[in-house]
């Protein structure tokens, strides 16, 4: 028996021995083209077991459960967890997320336990919370049946966990906020004392309570072992708040004398992670400015004003790395999450909160996330948290749902954001970005923002909105022109609430009035007009000014009842059609002068009507509204 164990494991060890990778994220990262993840933190709600948090997340028609729109989820697996309850505890509430069809979950692994936490003393206020034993050898000889060091605790750690979960896993997150700053340095830019681009993060002022580069070093054993497990995953930062500490990050190595880059450890950080996954809280980011002409604040606590400051920290994340080289030449570039955001429902000090801001940011961000190409968004929270924050209380609301702790299960209540994200996700699951057709409807129209995204049969949904510039106020307007093939019978409308009324509404004008709260319209667009057909306004003649051929239109009366007549200087040669609202072709009496046009409208039912002019190559619509008859 002896030989033959001795003999299996001489066979074993030329495996074990192919066990470490031989590439890193400067060499490649893994594609990634899944759909839009639409994701939600999980909180802490009992009596909601995490199975049951899933399911109000993803919704359940089976049992009648209705969820949020979310496909996705962001739990954590901490070793301290596992160590205590063994690691298999939570597979069977993976698997379960994987048969309600959450896909490309992110987890947030490491937190050591007590005995394997790293008890050196980096600052006397601030214990460590890193692993020990970092720079044990990854990898050992295998002699003990298994590749890996075991007295490497984060890499076994690792090792043992990554098979049983990674069915139901695609972003490995190497903690939660490593970055999460003490001591108010971390904001501060270049040249300021203490800012983070030119100087260590101080362990005394951090959340890790150890140099940077033992965070780098937590990246590298992080990113070895998962790849070696399943080099389709992908490996992440652990949702990072602030450029200065990525900066930090990508100019160390995992050196543990100091972090010098040397032939043993030739590398920086951005070498060990696939993601960088980010953090963004408007309400704290920007949405005050201090004013050198007035010597007091700038507010601009708005929707737009928070959306904005979304997409600038994920381009100044992608504008830090690029600098380091991660721009698709010299590095394959970085894949980009957001895993926690949101703004408050309600206001706190002079924060920004209101319902409809938060209602408004969530569908703003969630559109731009698509724009900006971050590939999934986490909403800060399931539910809101019915356990008092005294510190920040605004992060009591800023749930899909209302608070549901301590409450019967299965009676959540949406709040408005909840209703906006679930809308959001629902119409626009199957479509994807199109630059070049929203640059044509959208980018072009002042003071309005949005995006257009199709499907593989070509329908579109425009997503678009009026942006919002004033003060604590959600009130904006401008007009969306829904140019030439754009607009037909099939266009209508999808307001923020459209997951709950199910209500799509046509449209009778290309003109569309858009406030602050961003809407879906849906469109087959049509290439060619076919006066056979009920598609009047595919043609893109019906644009302003109005042609000098019907300058000197009027139209008496309108609205109208029983007729309508029409008077232009020179009625000759001009052909008419009437169409109404979901653009059909309606047959009426028309008695015709030189001057004038008499239409008989008796017939009509109460509604919005187009009366198309055409004459020569020039066309025009006026449109009329029909009263009830008396």
């Amino acid at each position: 028996m002896l030989r033959l164990q001795s003999l299996l494991m001489l066979c074993l060890l030329p495996m074990l021995a192919m066990a470490q990778i031989n590439y890193t994220a400067n060499d490649q990262v893994p594609e990634y083209n899944e759909e839009f993840g639409y994701g939600t933190n999980m909180g802490y709600n009992p009596p909601y077991t995490d199975e049951q948090i899933a399911e109000i997340a993803i919704g359940l028609d089976s049992d009648g459960i209705h969820g949020a729109g979310v496909n996705t989820l962001r739990p954590g697996l901490w070793e301290f967890f596992l160590e205590a309850w063994g690691y298999d505890i939570r597979t069977d509430a993976f698997d379960y997320y994987g048969e309600l069809g959450m896909k490309n979950n992110v987890a947030i692994v490491g937190y050591p336990s007590d005995e394997h936490r790293d008890k050196t003393v980096h600052c006397e206020t601030n214990d460590s919370k890193v692993f020990d034993n970092l720079w044990e050898p990854i990898w050992d000889d295998g002699s003990d049946g298994t590749p890996v060091n075991e007295e490497n605790y984060l890499a076994n750690y690792l090792y043992k966990l990554v098979p049983l979960y990674g069915d139901n896993i695609k972003f490995y997150e190497i903690w939660n906020e490593p970055d999460f700053d003490y001591g108010g340095n971390a904001w501060k830019p270049r040249g300021v004392e203490g800012n983070w681009y030119e100087n260590d993060p101080d362990p005394c002022s951090y959340a890790l309570g150890a140099p940077i580069w033992y965070y780098v070093r937590m990246l590298r054993v992080s990113y070895e072992v998962i790849k070696h497990h399943n080099p389709d995953a992908l490996v992440c930062t652990g949702g990072v708040g602030f450029p200065s500490f990525m900066d930090a990050v990508l100019r160390y190595s995992d050196n543990p004398d100091g972090g010098k880059v040397t032939p043993e450890y030739p590398l920086r950080g951005g070498a060990f992670f696939d993601v960088l996954s980010f953090h963004s809280y408007p309400h704290l980011e920007g949405i005050r400015t201090w004013d050198l002409e007035t010597n007091d604040f700038k507010y601009e606590r708005h929707s737009d004003k928070a959306a904005q400051l979304y997409v600038q920290k994920k381009r100044d994340f992608e504008n830090l790395l690029a600098d380091y080289g991660y721009d698709g030449d010299t590095y394959p570039e970085k894949i980009y999450i957001t895993t926690e955001c949101n703004i408050p429902r309600k206001k706190f000090k002079d924060h920004i909160g209101s319902e409809e801001a938060s209602r408004n940011f969530n569908m703003k961000a969630l559109v731009l996330s698509h724009k900006e190409d971050i590939k999934q968004y986490y909403i800060y929270n399931i539910a809101e948290d019915g356990i008092p924050n005294d510190y920040s209380p605004e992060f009591n609301f800023m749930g899909l749902y209302e608070p549901i702790m301590n409450r019967e299960v299965y009676t959540h209540e949406y709040t408005q954001g909840g209703i906006a994200f679930k809308t959001t996700s629902e119409v626009l699951r199957g479509y994807k970005y199109n630059p070049e057709k929203t640059q044509e409807l959208i980018e072009s129209i002042e003071f309005s923002e949005g995006a257009v995204f199709e499907n593989e049969d070509g329908e579109l949904i425009i997503s678009a909105w009026a942006e919002t510039r004033v003060d604590e106020s959600e009130e904006a307007s401008s007009v969306l022109n829904l140019k030439g093939k754009y607009f037909n019978a099939t266009t209508k409308v999808m307001y923020w609430d459209f997951s709950i009324t199910k209500e799509k509404y046509p449209l009778t004008s290309r003109l569309f009035d858009l406030n602050a709260t961003p809407v879906f319209i849906h469109t087959i667009p049509s290439e060619t007009t076919d006066t056979s057909s009920p598609i009047p306004y595919a043609d893109p003649i019906y644009t302003d000014p109005v042609p000098v051929e019907f300058e000197n239109l009027t139209t008496f009366p309108n609205p109208v009842v029983d007729f309508v007549t029409i008077s232009l200087k020179d009625m000759s040669g001009v052909e008419f059609r009437i169409f109404d609202g979901l653009g059909k072709l309606i047959n009426l009496p028309i008695d015709k002068s030189d001057v004038n046009a008499t239409i008989q409208t008796n017939s009509l039912a109460a509604g919005i009507y187009f009366i198309e002019l055409k004459k020569g190559d020039v066309t025009y619509a006026k449109k009329i509204i029909k009263s009830e008859s008396n």
